[in-house]
């Protein structure tokens, strides 16, 4: 399930293909029948989505999702264009932008325009607008600058940069941060099969193939759940008794989310909560109720800044 930072447009992927969109005006789901392609006997399988905030700033009615960015399982990247008209959502575009090499699930997207060098009272035209987008697989960074559209920033190999890890994992995620929804994202976190890499995002006037990550670090996962070992409740700091579960002894969590200074990381059975300043466990949470299941995922709503973490039958 997908919901953008608005909570207007909603859309449901089924691993046979299967989309769903889903709108508060619109009176049941509707089956996206354009999200179909030509490889993988035309199945699309979403993985990520990076929704378009800008569009969003520029239409207050919620109709529209303006292009967005879509990622599958087998490595494509598309765009989309969903309106909703009437009693029904209009596919406006599915339109191939990218295929990653070897087919590996694209695992995280986000994107932003660059800041207008115009004064605020004068329009931008179409053709200066600019984009950065950031997208990622289990072992690879991608990132990407141009303009004016996405056919013409992913058209050629010369717009991007890449950085690529070792290792294998089974799934991924990347989560980049912003002060508030309609802000350029900061930073960027992204779950591999090491550890946590986690960057700053400098937003310059930069040219095409160049990075806007910087500081790049990794937060290895041996070095947290030594620290979630030894934090004590109360704390604040890594310290004390308190045992790991050994199931995550040398384990990638299930799934993770960010704040401003923080990752989240949920295992099986317990949540972490890491400083990445200063890199220590601050915060270990232990499910003690077993009618709770074990975590399945955490979620940040945008628009509040808040942060859910789901079991297999509760959220919190």
């Amino acid at each position: 399930v997908f919901l953008d930072p608005t909570g207007n447009h909603e859309i449901y992927s089924f691993r046979n293909g299967t989309n769903f969109y889903r709108h508060p005006k619109l009176r049941r789901p509707v089956q996206l029948k354009k999200f179909v392609h030509n490889d993988q006997k035309g199945v699309v399988v979403i993985e990520s989505i990076g929704w378009n905030r800008r569009f969003v700033e520029e239409d207050p009615g919620g109709d529209e999702t303006g292009p967005i960015l879509i990622g599958t399982t087998g490595g494509l990247l598309f765009e989309a264009w969903i309106s909703v008209e009437k009693d029904s959502a209009k596919e406006r575009h599915f339109n191939r932008l990218l295929k990653i090499p070897e087919g590996d699930p694209i695992s995280g997207i986000d994107f932003d325009r660059f800041p207008s060098s115009r004064m605020p009272t004068e329009p931008e035209a179409p053709d200066e607008q600019k984009y950065y987008v950031i997208l990622t697989t289990p072992t690879r960074i991608f990132e990407y600058i141009g303009g004016p559209d996405f056919a013409s920033v992913f058209a050629k190999t010369s717009n991007r940069s890449m950085n690529e890890v070792g290792g294998d994992l089974d799934h991924s995620s990347m989560h980049t941060y912003s002060h508030h929804m309609q802000g350029h994202p900061q930073t960027v976190t992204w779950l591999v099969p090491a550890g946590i890499y986690h960057a700053e995002i400098e937003w310059r006037n930069a040219g095409a193939g160049e990075r806007l990550t910087k500081g790049m670090n990794i937060l290895r996962y041996r070095q947290i759940l030594a620290g979630a070992s030894s934090w004590a409740p109360g704390s604040g700091q890594s310290r004390g008794t308190v045992a790991v579960s050994g199931d995550v002894q040398d384990e990638a969590p299930v799934a993770f989310g960010i704040t401003e200074f923080h990752a989240l990381l949920a295992y099986q059975q317990q949540l972490l909560a890491v400083n990445l300043l200063t890199e220590q466990v601050v915060w270990v949470q232990k499910l003690m109720d077993r009618s709770l299941g074990s975590f399945m995922a955490v979620a940040r709503d945008i628009s509040t800044m808040n942060n859910f973490v789901i079991t297999e039958t509760a959220t919190f």
